[in-house]
């Protein structure tokens, strides 16, 4: 008689090590949109108990999150407080801004932080962060060295 075949363990999604399929189907990062609709429906506790692998704060952040998205899809105007410094219209601008030359150059074209960029993006339902391409950095960067030694020529 054969010895049966031991399954190795594998690498699942989470980054922690499952010792079957089950386990590893089971381990999965839910996403934020799902956090959100099962923390309004049933509570945190139902949340927590789901996903117990992740912890309290964490699911917190990520039901947060998730409303945040769920309410720019919906179509929802982002809440309004009295901390922001920024009408609707110059966040749109922004908003655009980031959208073509990424969060960093954008906020330094503002004058503001990157964390604020990445804030309206979050509050408009945007989940990937724009980026730029190796091409257009190069391109960027060129552009930027031509103008500082013509500022230097010039000086």
């Amino acid at each position: 008689m054969s010895r049966p075949v031991r399954t190795r363990a594998n690498l699942d999604e989470v980054g922690t090590t499952a010792v079957s399929e089950i386990d590893a189907a089971c381990r999965i990062r839910p996403s934020v949109e799902t956090v959100a609709r099962l923390w309004d429906s049933h509570g945190w506790e139902a949340c927590t108990e789901r996903w117990s692998w992740l912890g309290r704060w964490a699911i917190e952040r990520m039901a947060a999150d998730g409303r945040r998205v769920l309410r720019a899809r919906a179509g929802e105007v982002p809440v309004r407080n009295a901390r922001r410094k920024t009408t609707v219209a110059q966040e749109e601008v922004i908003v655009a801004t980031a959208m073509r030359e990424g969060v960093h150059r954008a906020a330094m074209r503002h004058g503001l932080r990157s964390t604020t960029v990445y804030r309206l993006l979050r509050e408009r339902g945007v989940t990937e962060m724009p980026t730029l391409s190796a091409e257009e950095r190069q391109r960027q960067r060129i552009d930027s060295m031509a103008k500082a030694r013509a500022a230097k020529v010039a000086a």
